[in-house]
């Protein structure tokens, strides 16, 4: 269940990554390369890693096809590397760091920065519970009884903290491969036995750092 989800949670902040934040840097079919010249990214507390699908490795841009060397002008704060056409991101500690990225005779820019996780929701209801931003400050996910919600139809309302706007809304049963996005405020069944979860994306309207928070039942 744990394995499923975090695959999913990978493919939805990969996804998410590169449609918000990255542009391209040339044209030409496959070999195109797609990278901001400027990104935000959060720092994970441990817990949050171990205990739910969340993780401070991030994909940020496409490679395209070809030869390509990347460097981190700052490894203490983010390193980088090229994997499998996508370039790859850890985020360290909080601070600021250039990532470069060369293919061919040219050279690609991105001034990266690595911020601790803020939680970006001032609240959550689900159905009649209401769930306070503040449940988010440390930890960027939240447990929920399945029992009290299965089978039962429940309207998820996000509300985004001053500075933040919602981005994406999703959902995902157990084993699912895929989340199925739905609109702020929508019903759904809660189904599909222990490991349904809620997520939501955030976006920072300042800093463009986007921020997920997850709500899981067990």
């Amino acid at each position: 269940m744990k394995k499923t989800w975090k695959k999913l949670m990978t493919v939805i902040m990969a996804a998410i990554m590169l449609l918000m934040t990255a542009t391209p840097a040339f044209a030409a079919n496959d070999t195109e390369l797609y990278i901001s010249d400027k990104l935000t990214l959060s720092l994970y507390s441990k817990e949050t890693v171990k205990n739910a699908y969340f993780s401070n490795t991030s994909y940020i841009a496409y490679l395209g096809k070809g030869k390509v060397s990347v460097k981190s002008s700052n490894p203490k704060v983010a390193t980088a590397k090229a994997k499998s056409q996508m370039l790859e991101v850890v985020a360290k500690k909080p601070g600021k760091t250039t990532i470069t990225v060369k293919k061919g005779s040219k050279s690609y820019r991105c001034k990266l920065t690595v911020a601790k996780y803020a939680s970006p929701v001032s609240s959550i209801k689900i159905g009649k519970t209401t769930i306070s931003g503040k449940k988010f400050n440390k930890n960027a996910y939240i447990y929920q009884k399945y029992s009290k919600y299965a089978g039962k139809k429940v309207a998820i309302n996000v509300k985004a903290k001053k500075g933040w706007k919602l981005l994406e809304l999703s959902y995902g049963q157990r084993n699912w491969k895929k989340a199925k996005n739905i609109k702020n405020g929508s019903t759904v069944r809660v189904k599909g036995g222990a490991g349904f979860g809620v997520l939501a994306c955030m976006q920072n309207t300042a800093t463009q750092q986007i921020e997920f928070v997850i709500v899981l039942y067990k």
